[in-house]
């Protein structure tokens, strides 16, 4: 998956602070993140400019992931039905409502393109942890037999599907991200784990389906 000019022009500066603006945080937790192109293209952009440094994404997945998990904190018949209802989409995209695409232009150098699209650090944190993450990734996303749902596809059809396990996947998820994320706090520093990191991929293929990564 190649970013265009554009994208990369806009994740660079997403990266750099927009990702906490509260307008920008809003729009995100309307969507679960962004579609699954420009989800998982923020991270692959923030690990190749971080060089694996990936603060912003955990503060803002531990944030998805706890509302998430408020959604299966339901009680009687029909929990699963009300769980999908609440976990359906409020809002575009960000970055697919200001049109930006696969052939959108820029104002990106050369330079900038080239190492936004670079993946080597992301395709190593990937490998890594696949041993800690490959059992959550969606059935339909890997077109395998799997109980795991990611939420686009949970919310699309729950034929099937077991309620518990599914909130069962989405807590496991959630502790990991929250342990990633506070690694990064100076008194927890040290104190990551490939399993908490594959909690964060965890939770963009959760949000926003898999298919990038995979």
């Amino acid at each position: 998956m190649v970013l265009s000019n554009r994208e990369i022009h806009y994740l660079w500066w997403y990266i750099q602070g927009s990702i906490m603006s509260p307008f920008v945080r809003e729009k995100l937790r309307r969507r679960w993140g962004m579609c699954e192109r420009h989800a998982w293209g923020a991270i692959f952009a923030e690990a190749a400019f971080r060089n694996g440094y990936l603060h912003g994404p955990a503060v803002l997945y531990e944030d998805l992931m706890t509302r998430a998990f408020a959604c299966f904190e339901t009680h009687g018949p029909g929990k699963l039905r009300i769980a999908a209802f609440r976990l359906r989409e409020r809002g575009p995209c960000l970055m697919c409502e200001m049109g930006l695409g696969p052939q959108s232009s820029g104002m990106a150098s050369p330079q900038m393109v080239e190492r936004g699209n670079e993946r080597g650090v992301i395709e190593e944190m990937a490998r890594r942890t696949l041993p800690h993450w490959k059992d959550m990734v969606c059935g339909e996303c890997l077109g395998q037999e799997s109980q795991a749902r990611c939420r686009p596809h949970l919310v699309s059809g729950q034929k099937g599907v077991s309620f518990r396990h599914q909130k069962a996947l989405v807590r496991e998820i959630l502790e990991r991200v929250s342990r990633y994320c506070r690694s990064f706090r100076w008194e927890f520093r040290g104190t990551e784990r490939d399993e908490d990191l594959a909690g964060l991929f965890a939770a963009i293929g959760w949000s926003s389906g898999w298919t990038p990564l995979l």
